[in-house]
Parts: structure tokens; sequence; C-alpha cells
């Protein structure tokens, strides 16, 4: 009888795996990406055939292609640029897209792909920073581009303006062709932006490439943060880290938690029927904070 319950069991696990709905993940080699795989995989993991495939620089849209051929995935679950630019390519598979920056613009067109923004919303980052210091954040200035950050500007001015918090937008648009121009009117903002006369209470610092270009942040954006009287805030970990002292906060996408999310997004597809457009771009559902004891010293933040 043991024995028949035994092959009972291993007849139905085979059966499941077989008739399982494959989710192909395609990601990078990275800590931060094999984080957001366990905690998908801690919520779906035992429902579907999760198969993990792994890119580098040296891939190529082909070699995507073939591991499409050969899995014939029901689902994909991209992170980062690369795997997001191969699924937008394919577009005939339902995918979700983690890991990456600016998918309000850049995915808006893509029907069959929902995700979760890499960008912290500057309301939860100016909220949490209020929660845990005593600081009140009545304005803030952030500097962005126009034609790569416009949506996610429009959502914090009508987000924090609920919490009576002013945003002072400065677009950058015209200059950031020029890297001369750039950097001559990046540091003229930041020092007026930070004077007290500004009444800012903080400068709000997005992850955009351009304007965090390496010169850029070494020769601007960090002597503008050590002169100023106001903290910098972000929604990029490693801008609060001790060996840079950059930013005094940081509020940044829990990865497992990312990953949990995704997880959801998968079964309203999988399961109910949601389309992905129906899902659309979200911001994380969890953040973890960071402090820049030095800076909060420095500026006398409790």
């Amino acid at each position: 009888m043991y024995n028949l319950i035994k092959i009972f069991l291993l007849a139905t696990f085979i059966l499941n795996n077989l008739t399982a709905e494959t989710i192909l993940v395609v990601r990078e080699s990275n800590p931060a990406f094999l984080q957001v795989l366990q905690g998908f995989n801690d919520e779906i993991g035992e429902d579907y055939s999760v198969v993990d495939f792994t890119i580098n620089s040296k891939s190529t849209y082909s070699d995507f292609t073939k591991k499409i051929k050969a899995t014939k995935p029901d689902l994909l679950l991209v992170m980062d640029e690369t795997a997001v630019q191969f699924a937008k390519k394919l577009n005939s598979v339902k995918t979700i897209a983690v890991m990456g920056l600016n998918f309000q613009k850049t995915l808006i067109n893509f029907k069959n792909i929902c995700g979760i923004s890499y960008e912290t919303a500057p309301y939860s980052i100016v909220s949490e920073f209020q929660d845990i210091s005593s600081k009140k954040v009545n304005k803030i200035s952030i500097l962005y581009r126009k034609q790569y950050n416009q949506k996610f500007i429009e959502d914090a001015k009508r987000q924090l303006s609920r919490s009576k918090v002013i945003v002072n937008a400065i677009d950058l648009d015209s200059v950031a062709n020029n890297k001369k121009k750039l950097r001559k009117k990046l540091a003229k903002i930041l020092k007026k932006q930070t004077k007290r006369s500004s009444k800012n209470d903080a400068i709000v610092v997005l992850g955009d490439n351009v304007l965090l270009e390496r010169s850029l942040f070494s020769k601007v954006w960090i002597p503008a943060a050590n002169k100023a009287k106001i903290p910098f805030l972000s929604g990029i970990k490693v801008l609060s880290s001790k060996k840079l002292n950059f930013c005094a906060f940081t509020a940044s996408p829990d990865h497992i938690a990312m990953g949990s999310q995704a997880a959801q997004f998968a079964y309203n597809i999988l399961e109910e029927g949601v389309s992905p457009q129906e899902i659309g771009i979200q911001y994380a559902a969890e953040i973890e904070t960071n402090i820049n004891k030095k800076k909060f010293r420095k500026l006398r933040i409790k």
C-alpha cells in the first residue's frame, strides 16, 4: 500500500508539471534580480513551471527567441533593459517587466506588457522621510528632463498636492544634449535651489542617466549636496551609502516584495484572464528606507 501511495504521489507531481503553465524568466546575473526571482518563486513556484534564463552583455535577440521556441512560455517575466527590449521586439507573449526605468513612457504603446516601475514615487520618498525624521517638508525641487520623465512629474505633483507639498519641477531638456551647457546650468540651478531663499525643504534626485552622468555627478551633484543646508532625497539606495555620502535618505523598492507583486500580476493574467494592459505600470508596493547618518547629523535632522 505504501508503495502504491508513493507511485500515486509521483504520478500526480509529474502530471502537474507536465500540464502546468510555463513562465519564462529572463534576467542578467545580478544579486538584485535574484532577490526578485526569490520573491516570485516563493509566491508562485509551486503552481507553475518557472524557467530561469540568464542572459549577459553578449546575449542576442536570436538567443532569446531560441529559448522562446524551446520553452513555449505562457508568460514572460523580464528584468532590466536588455530583456525588456527583447520582449518589446517579440511582443507576442504576455509579459511582466520589472527592474527597469521609465516604463510609464517606454511601454505605453505595448498592450501585451505590464510592469512595476523601479522609480519610487516622490510622494513615497517624502512621506517616508517625514515619518522617520523631525523635518517637515512643504516644498521640494526636482530636476528632470521633460521628454523622459513628464508623466512621472505629473504624477508626483498630483500625489504631493494632496499633502500640500509644493513641487518645483525644473526641466533641463533644452541643454540635455550639450554636456558643457548642462553642467553649467545644473550647477547654477542647484546652487540657487539649495539656498534658504528658495524655501525648499529638500531636493529629490531622480534616476536619470543623463543628469547623473559620472562627471556631472562627481563635479556638480556631490559638491552641491556637500554645501547644501537641505537634504537630498532619492529612490536609488546606493545614493545614500556611506561611501558616496550624497543623499541623506533614500526609499527604494524592496526586491523580494517586488517579486511577490509580480507573482500577483502573473496570477491575475494566467488564472483570472486579466490583460497586461488592464494591469498597466504600477509603482512598487513595498519600499525599503536607508538613512545616511552622517548627513543627518550634519543637517541636524533627528
